[in-house]
């Protein structure tokens, strides 16, 4: 039986020149439906195309705009993910809060100076000693609303205007 309708699941990449500016950033664009909302997400590509003169720009443009569209209509997502690189790991869902604090810390560890870490590393030290003060460093990270996040707020301003240093 015929198809009644048809889902776009892409729109087709193009070209944003800037009105042939060369001093402003050129890129190609498309969107693609995300599996998780079913909205179009947008994405650009910038890389390759700051070259010095329009028709290289415009060469380079096309090259790129036919690559995706090759792979986009052979059924490439941008939504895939990435299997076998060193930045793919599992995530445990039911994991703490306090857990998945220390988790994220860590892997950004390798991209932080060490000050910028230590500073980060002793803000969380802090926020989980409230959330433990409160019972609340065991709960799953979902069950942390604004609310929560709130009043650890109010209560680090108020340790700041009294001086008080934990």
């Amino acid at each position: 039986m015929e198809q009644l309708f048809s889902y776009r699941l892409y729109s087709l990449p193009r070209l944003f020149n800037a009105n042939g500016d060369l001093t402003k950033r050129w890129y190609v664009y498309y969107s693609y439906k995300s599996p998780h909302d079913y909205s179009f997400q947008r994405f650009r590509i910038y890389k390759g195309l700051a070259k010095t003169t329009k028709k290289a720009r415009k060469e380079e443009a096309d090259r790129i705009i036919e690559e995706l569209k090759t792979q986009l209509e052979s059924g490439w997502s941008p939504f895939e993910k990435l299997i076998n690189t060193e930045e793919s790991y599992t995530i445990d869902f039911n994991t703490s809060i306090e857990t998945a604090i220390n988790r994220v810390t860590n892997e950004k560890k390798k991209y932080l100076r060490e000050s910028s870490y230590i500073n980060i590393n002793q803000r969380n030290k802090h926020f989980i000693k409230w959330l433990n003060q409160r019972g609340l460093s065991t709960a799953l990270p979902e069950t942390i609303t604004k609310s929560h996040i709130s009043d650890y707020l109010m209560s680090w301003m108020y340790r700041q205007e009294l001086g008080i240093i934990i």
